[in-house]
């Protein structure tokens, strides 16, 4: 398992400063009194940007628990079919509920695209946010997980007690 500043380091792309990449804004008082959207010259025939590549820049977002509750947090996004999951957390149960110890996120909705993980984020230690790792992560067949330190010493934990590392 990495820290977040490990995989920062292996994944970083340098980025280029550039002035000349800014678009220059108008001196002010330049528009003389005319609207805003006053355009000189021909309109362009076609405004429409060009369709994505297929398959790039295709996003999904959407939470498997933890959405207006407290507990059993878990969000799942989506890039180009690649698969990134926040948090696996667990929820304790209502009063009502008994014989329920704790409920897990449904992962019912990744079944079968296990292989695309990428990834599970942890954001804290929190059991509401890692409470569930030993239960769902063999089922997501063990993807890279990354959290800070501190974070990743209580998933690392959490497995030990359930003899999975």
């Amino acid at each position: 398992m990495k820290t977040v500043g490990a995989w920062f380091k292996d994944n970083a792309e340098p980025t280029k400063k550039s002035s000349s990449s800014r678009p220059k804004r108008p001196p002010r008082g330049s528009n003389r009194g005319r609207p805003h959207n006053h355009h000189r010259g021909p309109r362009p025939q076609n405004q429409q940007k060009p369709p994505a590549p297929a398959g790039k820049g295709n996003v999904r977002v959407y939470p498997l628990g933890g959405f207006e509750q407290v507990g059993r947090n878990c969000f799942v996004i989506e890039v180009d079919g690649e698969i990134y999951i926040i948090d696996l957390g667990l929820q304790f149960p209502d009063e009502d509920m008994l014989g329920i110890d704790y409920l897990v996120p449904d992962m019912s909705a990744l079944a079968g695209r296990e292989g695309r993980i990428k990834g599970v984020l942890f954001t804290h230690g929190h059991l509401d946010h890692i409470g569930a790792v030993q239960h769902l992560l063999p089922k997501l067949h063990f993807p890279p997980c990354y959290g800070t330190k501190l974070t990743m010493a209580m998933v690392q934990k959490r497995l030990e007690e359930e003899k999975l590392m």
